[in-house]
């Protein structure tokens, strides 16, 4: 494997723990997915700040509520590396309500970086309505 694509499965890797991670509800799995501070840039152009994993977490949780968000799907992930220590991963997910009705599709593009040590998200943004 080039070192091009072990960097890319790396990246991408963290935008499937982080999907795990909001599925537990579990700040280990977050941490381990995202650098802080996090930023998102929503559909409508605003701009989200995350200082920590339990903030996001915290987020997370009151933002999707409202519709009932129970758990996620990962649909496709795709990327490309920038530099040694930057990827671009454009992520597809499908939220759900306990009964299975879909909520949504969701669709970010994250920036994964290569920080202290090991990659994460440090920055999404989102081209779809959530």
């Amino acid at each position: 494997m080039d070192e091009d694509n072990l960097e890319l499965n790396t990246a991408v890797q963290s935008v499937r723990l982080y999907c795990e991670g909001v599925n537990n509800s579990d700040p280990q799995l977050i941490s381990r997915s995202m650098h802080f501070p996090h930023y998102r840039i929503q559909y409508d152009g605003s701009v989200l700040v995350w200082n920590s994993e339990t903030e996001y977490l915290s987020s997370f949780i009151e933002r999707t509520c409202d519709a009932g968000w129970a758990y996620s799907i990962v649909d496709s992930i795709e990327g490309e590396v920038i530099s040694k220590s930057k990827c671009h991963v454009i992520g597809r997910f499908s939220r759900y309500r306990k009964d299975d009705s879909l909520i949504a599709e969701v669709v970010c593009l994250y920036v994964v970086v290569l920080k202290d040590g090991r990659w994460g998200m440090n920055a999404g943004s989102v081209y779809t309505p959530a």
